[in-house]
């Protein structure tokens, strides 16, 4: 009735919650709707014959949840940004398998805008999808720092690829774009990577998108037990030209004290010469580098006598 009406408006307004006069107005318009033609005429009295008190409000009241108006609130990570503050490490930012979603991916994008050291980003096996990949691309756009982002067993499709595609015209830091397990098909992939013929670092890998790369994880911790050491020993291994992908680019370019690497006895050709000879290219610390008893053959060893000419090892 009325009075309960009345009532039920007068609490919720001196409660002066947005979200509870919001949720009061519907019911609040339909009451008004179906009594709107007596609203105003009615004057209940009560026993004393006086009028009810508020009644004469009421008007104000409706005009006043009819105006309200609610600011979303903006959304926010504190455990991410936590997660970000606490990295000691500014090179790189491990944030996979940290359930992170699309909204996530603008604290990251502003992460992206102020580490000027970021060089390697790891999103793998999170619920990011071409929203959240249009954040990460459009910070892209201004980076020059990061060369490797990992984002595998994400929920990426072909838009969202698209928008990297569009910031990779003119970003030429980005060296490693890891996106297999993700919602993009081939034929989707190599369209896209039609446009990007002129970024040859990036074409292929967006051609093979869905390729799942080569892994060695014995290597990889053989690695990481000798990342800061001056002698590295990998004789003997069973390494392959695969293998010399990983020693590139997790021990070569990583680290800078390193000047001797023993790699004789293993089976690596000439496709693993060449990746060591990349990564020869920017690394100024070793000295020397032993890879007799392999399968290098002539381009194999060519191409290493070519970067040697430029970087003295021996």
């Amino acid at each position: 009735n009325l009075i309960e009406q009345i009532l039920k408006f007068v609490v919720v307004c001196h409660d002066k919650n947005p979200k509870k006069l919001l949720d009061a107005k519907k019911p609040f318009e339909d009451y008004i709707k179906a009594t709107d033609t007596k609203l105003l005429e009615l004057k209940p009295l009560t026993r004393a014959k006086k009028g009810l008190p508020g009644l004469k409000a009421l008007k104000d009241m409706e005009t006043q949840i009819r105006n309200i108006t609610l600011e979303a609130l903006k959304y926010d990570n504190e455990k991410l940004r936590q997660l970000i503050a606490n990295t000691v490490d500014k090179s790189t930012l491990n944030l996979s398998s940290s359930e992170l979603k699309d909204r996530d991916m603008e604290i990251v994008a502003e992460e992206l805008e102020i580490n000027k050291s970021l060089t390697k980003l790891r999103l793998f096996t999170n619920q990011i999808s071409d929203i959240g990949a249009q954040h990460l691309a459009d910070a892209l756009r201004m980076n020059t720092t990061l060369t490797d982002l990992e984002l595998y067993d994400n929920q990426v499709g072909t838009d969202g690829l698209e928008h990297f595609a569009d910031a990779l015209r003119t970003n030429k830091t980005l060296n490693v774009l890891t996106m297999y397990g993700n919602k993009v098909k081939d034929q989707e992939a190599g369209f896209i990577a039609d446009k990007l013929k002129k970024n040859e670092k990036i074409e292929p890998q967006i051609r093979k998108i869905n390729e799942i790369p080569y892994t060695n994880p014995q290597l990889t911790q053989l690695i990481t037990n000798n990342i800061n050491r001056a002698n590295v020993d990998f004789r003997s291994k069973n390494l392959n030209d695969q293998d010399m992908k990983i020693v590139a680019n997790q021990l070569l370019q990583v680290n800078k004290t390193l000047t001797r690497l023993d790699l004789y006895t293993n089976q690596i050709g000439d496709s693993g010469a060449q990746y060591l000879g990349e990564a020869l290219k920017t690394n100024k610390s070793l000295t020397l580098l032993q890879l007799q008893t392999n399968q290098i053959g002539d381009s194999g060893a060519q191409y290493l006598a070519d970067v040697l000419k430029a970087n003295k090892i021996s």
